[in-house]
């Protein structure tokens, strides 16, 4: 997959979680974990998670054609994302509708992230520097 391609992906996936997280935090807070934001600081934080989120998506959006720092940090993120939610159903027993498919995509991503960083050729793009 070319850099370009995987950062519109991130992009999209990411400010439409943002987007959600910020508008409904409990409602996507079910679907993700199976339980909803219970205080006021919950929903507060999540709504921040969500700004971030969607502040990462715009990123990526925006550098797409200059690609390998940016796909290197998407990269630690999809890890971390994948090890938070597999520890969230296996440590905390917490699941979700939509958390097998979460993390599912997460690593996929990690995959397609670590390829574009091994092999710089296949990004797509001309990277200055590297």
């Amino acid at each position: 997959m070319k850099s370009k391609a995987l950062l519109a992906i991130n992009a999209a996936l990411e400010t439409g979680t943002g987007v959600a997280l910020v508008l409904a935090p409990s409602g996507s807070t079910i679907a993700l974990l199976g339980s909803p934001i219970d205080s006021p600081a919950g929903s507060v934080i999540t709504r921040v998670l969500g700004a971030s989120l969607f502040s990462l998506g715009i990123a990526c959006w925006f550098s797409r054609d200059e690609a390998r720092c940016l796909v290197a940090a998407v990269f630690v993120y999809n890890v971390a994302v994948v090890a938070l939610l597999i520890h969230a159903f296996v440590g905390l027993g917490i699941w979700g509708l939509a958390l097998p498919p979460a993390v599912i995509l997460h690593a996929l991503l990690t995959m397609c992230c670590a390829i574009c960083i091994k092999y710089p050729s296949h990004m797509g793009v001309t990277v200055h520097g590297w």
